[in-house]
């Protein structure tokens, strides 16, 4: 969201064209008049932005001309392939995982959980590429459960998810990290609502939506 004092700035140097172009044309305004609202229009323009950044933006009538960033609240069920040998099991052996993803219009927060770790979105955004796909781009940090953090430390990667479809229907992207391992994930099904946890995602894992394209 656009910080205070930006909006501030901006106001002054609208209000003072606006100034500028009436005296050209003959009509002068006393500035302590003109500027004497400016508090206010301050005020309702921040609720406004705050508004728009929040909720607005997700309106179904501003999707069709305004805004086209994809929407991807929610939890989404899928499963994550890596070249990381666990513990138990083998290197390539699909892990289901759930991705809850809480955004506004400004800024995304992702938490990916599976049964032995939460992957926590440090720094991340949705951009446009060359071809008009959006997608998903993070760094994030790894935190295994506590007794698992001999054989699988915590560590970094990064992350690209491409966003498929409008609305969105599938999340599928890549992964690396600093321990020199990668993988692919895919991402499916969804459900409105925002889990914390992967036991409580997975309790309801019958109530993800899976949309056909």
């Amino acid at each position: 969201m656009m910080p205070h004092r930006y909006l501030s700035i901006l106001i002054v140097v609208g209000a003072v064209t606006w100034v500028a172009l009436l005296a050209v044309h003959g009509v002068y305004v006393p500035l302590g008049v003109f500027f004497k609202p400016f508090s206010l229009v301050e005020g309702v323009l921040l609720v406004l932005i705050a508004f728009f950044d929040s909720w607005m933006w997700r309106w179904r009538i501003l999707r069709h001309w305004l805004v086209s960033t994809p929407d991807l609240n929610g939890t989404w069920k899928g499963e994550i392939v890596s070249t990381w040998i666990p513990a138990e099991g083998s290197p390539g052996t699909p892990i289901e995982a759930y991705l809850a993803i809480r955004q506004t219009f400004s800024f995304i927060k992702i938490r990916l959980m599976t049964r032995e770790s939460n992957s926590h979105l440090l720094a991340g955004s949705i951009v446009r590429d060359p071809s008009g796909l959006y997608v998903v781009t993070g760094i994030y940090r790894n935190l295994p459960d506590l007794f698992r953090r001999l054989a699988s430390p915590i560590h970094h990667g990064a992350m690209l998810l491409e966003v498929r479809k409008s609305p969105p229907i599938e999340l599928r992207g890549e992964y690396w990290t600093d321990r020199d391992t990668k993988g692919e994930v895919r991402f499916t099904a969804r459900n409105n609502d925002i889990f914390d946890s992967f036991d409580a995602a997975a309790a309801q894992r019958n109530a993800f939506v899976t949309r056909e394209g």
